[in-house]
C-alpha cells in the first residue's frame, strides 16, 4: 500500500494483486483513487497463478513489483508438509512464474522483496524462510546466467518493517515469534525502494546484520550460531 500510494502521487496507474476480493476492497478503499485497480488472486493456486501471467504477460506496464509473502510459524516436528507447500507457491513459485511470463518481450522493470529471514535461519521459521532463500538464490542464479539480459531487476532486504504480516501468520503447535524490535515504517521503506528502483540499482539492503550473521552461520561459526540461539530467551524451544 505504501508503495502504491508513492507511484499514484507521482502519477502512475497501479495494479495491485490481492489475496482475496475482500482484501481488495479494503485497499481500494484505503486508496481511494481513480488510477489504482485491484484484482484478486489466490497465489497458492498454481493454475490461477498461471492465468493471471498469460494475463499480464499481455499487457503493457513499466515496472512490477513482487512483494506478496506468506508466513507459516512451528518448530519442524510440528509442521505439516502442506505449511511448506503453501509457503513455496506464494513466496517463490507465484513470483517466478509471473516473472517468466512478464519478462519475455518486451523486457521491463521489476523489484523483488526478499527477506533477512532466507539468510540467518532461526528456529520456527522454516516454511518462511526456506521459500524465501529459494527466491534469492533464484535470482543469484539468473544473475550468474545473464539470463533475461534486457530486464532491469531490484532485490530488496527491507529489514523488519511495520506490517501486519505476524498478525496473519499461520501458527503451528508451541512455538511463538518474538516481537519485531524497532521496525521500519513501511513508508519508509518504500520512498528507499522508489528511489533505487529509479536509480537502476540492482540490490538495495536496508538491515545488513541478517546478511553478515548469516553469512558467519553457513560458515566456520555454524555451531556457535546454533548454541547462542539454543540459549538465546527469545529462541529457547517452548
Amino acid at each position: 500500500s505504501a508503495l502504491a500510494r508513492l507511484y499514484l502521487a507521482a502519477g502512475h496507474r497501479v495494479e495491485g494483486i490481492c489475496r482475496d476480493e475482500a482484501s481488495c476492497q479494503q485497499t481500494r478503499a484505503a486508496l481511494a483513487s481513480g488510477s489504482f485497480s485491484a484484482r484478486a488472486c489466490d497465489l497458492s493456486d498454481p493454475k490461477a497463478v498461471d492465468a493471471l501471467g498469460r494475463d499480464a504477460s499481455a499487457q503493457e506496464f513499466d515496472l512490477a513489483v513482487f512483494a506478496a509473502a506468506t508466513l507459516e510459524t512451528g518448530y519442524v516436528d510440528q509442521l505439516d508438509p502442506a505449511a511448506y507447500r503453501r509457503s513455496l507457491e506464494v513466496n517463490f513459485l507465484a513470483p517466478m512464474t509471473l516473472f517468466s511470463a512478464m519478462a519475455k518481450t518486451p523486457c521491463k522493470r521489476f523489484v523483488f522483496i526478499l527477506s533477512g529471514a532466507a539468510d540467518l535461519l532461526i528456529p520456527g521459521l522454516s516454511p518462511y524462510a526456506l521459500s524465501k532463500r529459494v527466491l534469492r538464490d533464484y535470482l543469484s542464479i539468473l544473475h550468474m546466467e545473464e539470463s533475461f539480459p534486457g530486464c532491469r531487476i531490484l532485490a530488496v532486504w527491507p529489514g523488519q518493517v511495520a506490517t501486519r504480516i505476524n498478525e496473519k501468520a499461520r501458527k503451528h503447535g508451541t512455538f511463538r515469534a518474538p516481537p519485531l524490535k524497532n521496525p521500519r515504517a513501511p513508508e519508509d521503506v518504500a520512498a528507499r525502494i522508489v528511489d533505487a528502483e529509479v536509480a537502476g540499482r540492482k540490490t538495495l539492503v536496508l538491515s545488513s546484520l541478517p546478511l553478515l550473521a548469516g553469512a558467519l552461520q553457513a560458515g566456520l561459526c555454524s555451531g556457535l550460531f546454533e548454541r547462542l540461539l539454543r540459549w538465546h530467551p527469545a529462541f529457547r524451544r517452548h
